[in-house]
């Protein structure tokens, strides 16, 4: 890790970067269209992946200052890449994100409240395309084609950008032993519809492709209770 001062700010901004290659990379299992499943092991877009090598860089940039006496930020930025060689190719894996960047301001209302607001953004993950296409069975081989799904080349789409903003706001009191906190949380406090993944299907009438979304959670309130002791 190095450290560089900015002029402007008078901040240290460290600067991290890595780089890991595995040569014998595990085989490993996903899910090309819905990340999100309670059981992928039953749906029937799960996939061995099976790597030749794997390869993850980055290079991370962090800045925090102080704007007063009870206010503190800070901002992360980090560009990455992920890859597997599959089959003599370079292919994304699905953890792919070039570009993620957080801001995060954090204010001191008196000595026991605190606020703090939070932004997060990504660039969308990778998924996979799909088709349908008339598949014979080979089995009955004199029976009709019927209509399939059938994956394109793995993870050569992206899902749009990932972004959203937290709200926090808490309240601390001094017991015997330790501190108890008590907080309130707004997640996706401006409801964004990030997508997460497709539903495919084929329709049985039509033999087409039917497409639904898959979203992640809109605003989720939540509070919870922390002891330190």
């Amino acid at each position: 890790m190095r450290e560089r001062l900015s002029r402007r700010t008078n901040k240290a901004i460290p600067v991290r970067v890595s780089r890991r290659n595995i040569r014998d990379p595990r085989p490993r299992y996903e899910s090309l269209f819905e990340p999100r499943n309670t059981f992928p092991e039953i749906e029937r877009d799960r996939v061995r992946i099976d790597p030749e090598s794997s390869r993850s860089q980055g290079l991370e940039l962090v800045l925090r200052g102080a704007a007063g006496a009870q206010t503190d930020w800070w901002i992360n930025y980090a560009y990455s890449s992920a890859r597997d060689r599959l089959a003599g190719q370079d292919i994304r894996r699905q953890i792919d994100q070039p570009h993620a960047l957080n801001l995060d301001v954090n204010w001191r209302l008196g000595p026991k409240w605190n606020l703090n607001l939070a932004w997060r953004y990504h660039t969308g993950w990778p998924t996979t395309p799909v088709s349908v296409e008339l598949i014979e069975d080979p089995e009955e081989p004199d029976k009709e084609p019927e209509p399939a799904l059938v994956p394109g080349r793995l993870n050569s789409l992206r899902l749009p950008a990932y972004h959203r903003m937290d709200l926090r706001a808490s309240r601390r009191w001094s017991v015997s032993p330790g501190q108890l906190t008590i907080f309130a949380d707004v997640q996706n406090l401006y409801n964004r519809k990030n997508l997460a993944g497709f539903d495919h299907s084929v329709d049985e009438q039509t033999g087409e492709l039917v497409t639904g979304l898959e979203v992640w959670a809109g605003i989720f309130p939540s509070i919870g209770v922390r002891w330190r002791f």
